[in-house]
């Protein structure tokens, strides 16, 4: 299958992407020297207004993604595409490493998981780390509430 070449995807949101600038978006990340990109598949539309594009090479998807933002000249002027590794919406107390990227080794005993993941600034200090989610858990719950306020009134 031609799909399984092409492993390694870059997501961005349009709106309204048409044919013309969809073909104009898909030379652009095939051009190495403008967007750091190269050989990569066709753009597909994964939902409303997001668009992936996968490139054959990691090297390639890498050097997209460490430019999150790319300039596209399309026929009705510059766009400004922002690029990420995943589908999921980006979040201020998301960490900056996806799980894929942590190497494969053999599975820590349990209760050693969160050390891993959140320990790689600070090290040696779980205690840390448990706050660190803590505030991120009570910051996104007061946005939250401070949102649902605002509806009431």
């Amino acid at each position: 299958m031609m799909a399984d070449t092409y492993q390694y995807p870059v997501f961005f949101e349009f709106d309204n992407l048409i044919e013309a600038q969809r073909k104009k978006i898909e030379r652009y990340f095939r051009v190495r020297r403008k967007s750091g990109g190269g050989e990569c598949g066709p753009l597909t539309r994964v939902n409303d207004n997001v668009y992936s594009i996968a490139f054959k090479c990691q090297e390639d998807q890498q050097a997209v993604l460490k430019r999150s933002e790319h300039d596209v000249e399309l026929e009705d002027g510059p766009v400004v595409l922002t690029v990420r590794a995943s589908l999921e919406p980006r979040t201020a107390t998301a960490p900056a490493q996806s799980p894929q990227d942590v190497p494969a080794s053999t599975p820590p005993p349990s209760g050693e998981e969160e050390e891993l993941h959140l320990g790689d600034n600070v090290k040696d200090d779980p205690k840390h780390d448990e706050e660190l989610a803590a505030m991120a858990c009570s910051s996104l719950l007061y946005a939250e509430e401070v949102r649902t306020k605002d509806l009431d009134e």
